[in-house]
């Protein structure tokens, strides 16, 4: 049996049911991500103190892992946020609110997006020029290879700010691709 029909939509205003939203999460979908994003909290914070602790994991591509399981726990800690907007039925709100609720999520995704490809980089520097990557003074590279990512992920989540508005509604749980938005 389907977990759709038990999935109800709220007007923030009137506290009645959108018809039209009444199937649109369902709940056994939500319970899921929330139980895998809990999951990915836990296991991030491990990975985490686990390259803080050991002084075998503290070089270059470590810090990189890091600072991407820090971006990852963050994103984690924000679809647990999400899953609890659609527990409560609380994610009815304007685009702008939307925004603000996802700003730091949004961000660390954007962060995740360029630090996987500067991992890549990282890797096939280091097969490609072995020499003069153990050369090349630690902290000029890790400079190098985590600005890039981060300007990356505040001129797009800064695009996202400038493009909020409070003129639209967004129907569908706010985060969520192609969010459906209508007229207020």
């Amino acid at each position: 049996m389907s977990d759709f029909p038990h999935s109800i939509a709220m007007d923030a205003v009137t506290i009645a049911p959108i018809p039209e939203l009444m199937h649109y999460y369902p709940q056994s979908i939500a319970i899921a991500t929330f139980i895998l994003s809990i999951f990915g909290v836990i296991s991030n914070i491990i990975v985490i103190i686990a390259i803080i602790v050991s002084p075998e994991l503290r070089n270059r591509c470590y810090f990189l892992i890091c600072y991407l399981a820090i971006s990852d726990l963050i994103c984690c800690i924000y679809y647990s946020i999400l899953r609890i907007l659609i527990f409560t039925y609380k994610y009815n709100m304007t685009n702008y609110e939307c925004f603000m609720w996802s700003f730091i999520g949004l961000f660390a995704m954007n962060t995740q997006t360029g630090l996987t490809v500067m991992l890549g980089v990282d890797r096939f520097l280091a097969v490609s020029q072995p020499y003069k990557y153990r050369k090349w003074h630690s902290t000029y590279y890790i400079f190098a290879m985590i600005i890039p990512p981060n300007i990356y992920a505040f001129l797009i989540t800064g695009y996202g700010f400038y493009e909020a508005t409070d003129a639209y509604k967004v129907r569908k749980i706010c985060g969520g691709e192609g969010c459906s938005i209508c007229k207020k």
